[in-house]
């Protein structure tokens, strides 16, 4: 059984799925949910805020946290949420932090 579950979440409609789901799943096996929130601060979203708005990193951080706690609200109650947003290249740091939070497959046991 899985013991603890990252989800790549930013209250996007595309990751709400995700986020129910990953939640049923934590439900089920009693795990730990960690929501990983993250400001893409490379690449074609770097340039693209370059010529937006001048603090279109921190609009996004703030869209990320209000997105966390909305769905610590919704599911505290149900399954243990953790949060965190990184900064930088998704999959960096997705892999960064899912061995940072230990979160390994029910066969890496």
């Amino acid at each position: 059984m899985y013991h603890k579950i990252l989800l790549a979440y930013d209250g996007s409609a595309q990751t709400a799925a995700a986020l129910r789901q990953s939640a049923d799943l934590a439900r089920h096996c009693n795990a730990e949910l960690h929501l990983l929130g993250i400001v893409a601060t490379s690449g074609s979203v770097a340039l693209a805020a370059a010529y937006g708005s001048a603090d279109f990193f921190g609009m996004e951080r703030k869209s990320i946290e209000e997105a966390q706690v909305t769905a610590i609200y919704n599911l505290s109650e149900h399954v243990s949420v953790h949060t965190r947003i990184r900064e930088g290249d998704p999959a960096e740091q997705i892999d960064a932090h899912a061995h940072g939070v230990h979160v390994v497959g029910p066969d890496d046991e």
